[in-house]
């Protein structure tokens, strides 16, 4: 297979399971409308800059490969042998992808204190 066809097939597939994602939050409330989530009032914005991190790094140190291994696991709720049969490649490589990018994503945030507010 061509890397350009898995890598459109693979964004494709990814953009439709976060489209079914969203469609599915909307339908769904996470409180009953008489309560209120009692949330610090900075939880949002330290969620936020934290995601901007996180983002940020998995551009700069991350492969391409291990990218859309973590996107798919973590974002799209996908398993191993999911991303597997939608990559065409073998699932141990997988979860070896998303082990070494977690691992790289976890030492940067030990060296690194800017995702802190």
């Amino acid at each position: 297979m061509h890397p350009t066809y898995r890598t459109i097939t693979c964004n494709r597939h990814l953009t439709h399971m976060l489209r079914q994602r969203r469609l599915k939050r909307l339908h769904t409330d996470w409180f009953t409308p008489s309560q209120k989530p009692s949330l610090h009032r900075n939880y949002w914005r330290r969620r936020a800059h934290m995601l901007e991190w996180v983002y940020r790094q998995m551009r700069l140190r991350l492969t391409p490969r291990e990218r859309e291994c973590l996107l798919f696991h973590f974002i799209g709720e996908m398993s191993f042998t999911r991303i597997a049969m939608i990559t065409g490649s073998d699932t141990s490589s997988v979860a070896r992808a998303v082990k070494r990018g977690v691992e790289k994503l976890r030492w940067r945030a030990q060296f690194d204190d800017s995702w802190r507010l």
